[in-house]
């Protein structure tokens, strides 16, 4: 599932409404996969296996604190964001966009193309290549944790060098298709690895 919130510091707040860390614990978990107990006084308890849910939204410069702040400064809640922090432009005159057919009906396809795959599970490795590649990228990150000065820098190097891998793996379907594969291309990763580096240097 997915959560649009237009404000992340007005869903930040609703979360920690009751005062308490457990619904800041189950988002942390969620992150890993680990599965999340349900549990409510009008039903029974409920085991959700393999959950994942993203978080989309924004937040102005000035209240970005707010994220790792109080309880979220030491659990590694924030180092879990991907952040997209584009260069000040000037705002543009009103114009009229008109998407061409083709791409809406190949955006279409894809993902029906991809909620398929839910009924028709693909487990994907690394080419040998892919595997080297991003052996090579983990490693150089690995000297920049291991001399870094605090926690939170590592907590950001640790959490993308699985983004990383997530990346090219979503990469590596989207350009599959429809196509059956099990491997993760050089290409894939190298594309991965780019895209995580774009992150890092927004965080």
């Amino acid at each position: 599932c997915c959560i649009l919130a237009d404000e992340l510091s007005g869903f930040l707040k609703r979360m920690n409404r009751y005062g308490d860390n457990d619904e800041v614990q189950k988002w942390l978990e969620l992150w890993s996969g680990s599965p999340v107990l349900l549990q409510r006084i009008s039903r029974d308890e409920n085991k959700v296996e393999n959950p994942f849910c993203s978080i989309v939204g924004g937040i102005q410069p000035g209240v970005l604190d707010s994220l790792s702040n109080k309880e979220n400064e030491h659990n590694g809640f924030y180092h879990r964001f991907l952040f997209c922090y584009p260069e000040p432009d000037k705002k543009k005159d009103w114009a009229k966009y008109e998407i061409p057919s083709v791409i809406k009906y190949e955006m279409q396809d894809l993902f029906l193309c991809l909620l398929s795959l839910r009924e028709n599970q693909r487990y994907y490795t690394l080419s040998d290549e892919a595997n080297a590649l991003y052996a090579e990228w983990f490693n150089n990150k690995n000297k920049k944790y291991n001399f870094a000065p605090d926690d939170n820098i590592k907590g950001v190097i640790a959490k993308y060098q699985d983004y990383c891998l997530r990346f090219s793996l979503i990469i590596q379907v989207m350009y599959d298709g429809r196509n059956v594969s099990t491997i993760i291309s050089n290409q894939a990763m190298e594309r991965a690895i780019r895209l995580t580096e774009y992150f890092l240097g927004n965080m």
